[in-house]
This record gives structure tokens, C-alpha cells and sequence, in this order.
């Protein structure tokens, strides 16, 4: 029973350090033109950022939380004085969910950005 017990952490626990990867890409919406870069060592979620070309900008995401198959961030948007947090859910391997909550409250469908690169840029170690 002991070996059961140490089993079944064990797997919980390998499961969860190997489970952040799966965020890691450039994500697009329709709703913004900002292009969302999700970074993740094999644990972890190691950066977010968000930059938009057409408004010349770059936002920092904090990380705040993350569990398996989601995790919170929250950024401060100094040209219109917005701080909002938001919680981003892992659907698929395309697909992603970012709900808002702040100064801005929505929810929007993302999608993992296409490229001639995706390749290399989303290859497992």
C-alpha cells in the first residue's frame, strides 16, 4: 500500500511539472492585434508578453499562479491606465482560452500562430 501511496504522487507530481509546456507558442485573436508569447521551461511558464506592431508596444505579463492546465498573469497597460488579470485554460493543442477580469472584463478564443517557424519554435527537448 506504501509503494501505492508513493506511486500515485509520484505520477501526480510528474504530471503536473510536465504539464506547462503545452502553453508555450505565439497565440493570436480576432478582437486585438497584439500577439501573445507564451514561454515555458518543462515545468514551468517562464514568460508572457504580448506585442502589438501596429501600436509599437510591448506588455509584461506577471505570473501570478498555474496548475496544470491553466495559469493567471496580470499586467498594467499604461497608455489607457488598465490593469487587468487573466486566466488563461489550456483546451487544445491550437486552442487556448484567455478570460479578463479588471479594468477590462471578457473572455476570448486564441489561437496558436501558424508559421514557417513553428517548427523549430515548438519543438520538445
Amino acid at each position: 500500500m506504501k509503494k501505492l501511496i508513493i506511486t500515485l504522487v509520484l505520477l501526480l507530481a510528474t504530471s503536473t511539472v510536465w504539464s506547462q509546456k503545452q502553453f508555450e507558442g505565439l497565440w493570436v485573436c480576432e478582437e486585438s492585434s497584439y500577439i501573445t508569447t507564451i514561454l515555458a521551461a518543462k515545468h514551468k511558464i517562464t514568460r508572457v508578453f504580448s506585442t502589438s506592431f501596429k501600436e509599437t508596444q510591448v506588455l509584461e505579463e506577471k505570473l501570478i499562479y498555474s496548475d496544470t492546465n491553466s495559469f493567471v498573469t496580470s499586467i498594467y497597460n499604461k497608455r489607457n491606465d488598465w490593469t487587468v488579470e487573466m486566466l488563461y485554460t489550456y483546451i487544445n493543442d491550437n486552442t487556448i482560452v484567455c478570460e479578463y477580469t479588471g479594468d477590462y472584463i471578457g473572455k476570448i478564443v486564441m489561437t496558436r500562430l501558424k508559421t514557417n517557424k513553428t517548427k523549430w519554435l515548438t519543438q520538445k527537448d
